[in-house]
């Protein structure tokens, strides 16, 4: 009788044990980043055209709608895209061990998200590019965008409880 093999991890349980890590951290980093680097996530002390409840709608909902259509379903697959076609066009002696269309589409990604924060954050934005990186691994997986909008939106559920608490 022949022994019994697992099926593979990978690709079938591979989606959710990525989701449920990264649900899982998101508290733990939004917690280091608040205590190590001072981020801090606050809607209520915010001036300007979006305050008060607005405030907290966009950081809950409109952001990451709004950032994920844009960056996930247009320019993420866009610039894999354009890769491909140039990397097929003309293809250099290091083509082979540079990572995959995927993986270097989601770091330009993930630097556009971090210079989307750049206003209200500064330099500190370049921190985004973790969560944007994550947030884009998830996309270049399975191209789930409402997956890549309840991520966003747990982000940033994590870094606003993270600052309600130690602030408290």
């Amino acid at each position: 009788m022949p022994a019994e093999t697992n099926p593979p991890l990978y690709p079938d349980n591979s989606n959710a044990a990525l989701l449920l890590g990264l649900v899982l951290a998101a508290p733990l980093v939004s917690w280091a980043a608040h205590a190590m680097l001072g981020f801090r996530l606050d809607p209520a002390s915010w001036s300007g055209t979006v305050r008060g409840s607005m405030a907290w709608l966009w950081v809950l909902a409109v952001a990451p709608v709004v950032e994920e259509t844009i960056l996930r379903s247009l320019l993420q697959p866009g610039l894999q895209h354009e890769l491909r076609r140039v990397r097929l066009a003309k293809p250099f002696p290091l083509d082979k061990q540079l990572p995959g269309n995927g993986h270097i589409a989601n770091l330009l990604t993930a630097l556009v998200f971090a210079l989307l924060h750049w206003p209200a954050y500064g330099a500190m934005a370049l921190w985004w590019v973790i969560p944007s990186l994550a947030i884009g691994e998830v996309w270049r997986r399975n191209s789930s965008w409402y997956q890549c909008v309840l991520l966003h939106a747990w982000f940033n559920v994590s870094l606003l409880g993270v600052t309600a608490w130690a602030e408290r």
